[in-house]
């Protein structure tokens, strides 16, 4: 439940001013592995937020130059999660 406060919180704080990233936000902490996110602002407050979730198969992939960073320049903010992956949590653990 704590994670998903956190997450929360960060949605509704998007849309501060300007279009920016926050980088490398820490979402939550999984078998002492931080899991974290990057954060693209909209322009204006209170833009809806689309979360982006990488494919890769849960082996690979990472929250890195999200494809749908684009639709920033359309007020939209992105938030792009990365995962623990496959390699790191056996399933079902991921």
């Amino acid at each position: 439940m704590r994670h998903q406060v956190i997450f929360l919180g960060l949605l509704l704080a998007v849309g501060c001013a300007g279009s920016e990233k926050l980088a490398d936000i820490g979402y939550a902490t999984v078998d002492g592995m931080e899991v974290r996110l990057d954060l693209y602002l909209a322009k204006e407050k209170g833009a809806p937020v689309v979360v982006y979730v990488h494919g890769g198969a849960w082996r690979s992939g990472s929250k890195e130059k999200p494809p749908v960073a684009g639709l920033v320049e359309e007020d939209f903010a992105v938030a792009s999660v990365n995962y623990r992956l496959s390699p790191v949590a056996k399933f079902p653990d991921i």
